[in-house]
């Protein structure tokens, strides 16, 4: 990752989304985690928080630890529960449509 192009999409008191504009990852830091990661595996850590919070709704207690998600990494996972798993949807969703914005912003009319 580029550190000096890091360029900060949305941050919260859970935690922060950035992009690299020279090569491209996202850094994703929230709790006591940061991890560098590819848009592809951005969306795939989305989906697949989103289906399990469509799953799992009102069936856990909102503050379990019982939920493991695989990194880049091979040896890291986040571990949530919940009430974070919604905070963590909730930051990647908001970023996905801070960089749509943006995206359509910097578009030439016409295209």
């Amino acid at each position: 990752m580029c550190n000096n192009r890091l360029e900060v999409i949305r941050q919260t008191e859970k935690g922060y989304l950035m992009h690299c504009r020279g090569c491209g990852r996202f850094q994703l830091g929230f709790g006591t985690t940061a991890i560098s990661m590819s848009k592809k595996h951005l969306m795939a850590l989305w989906k697949e928080i989103d289906f399990q919070l469509l799953h799992w709704k009102d069936r856990l207690p909102k503050g379990e630890k019982s939920f493991f998600f695989a990194t880049d990494s091979q040896n890291v996972k986040l571990v949530l529960c919940y009430m974070e798993m919604e905070w963590l949807h909730d930051l990647i969703s908001q970023s996905f449509l801070i960089l749509e914005a943006q995206a359509l912003i910097k578009a030439e009319p016409g295209e």
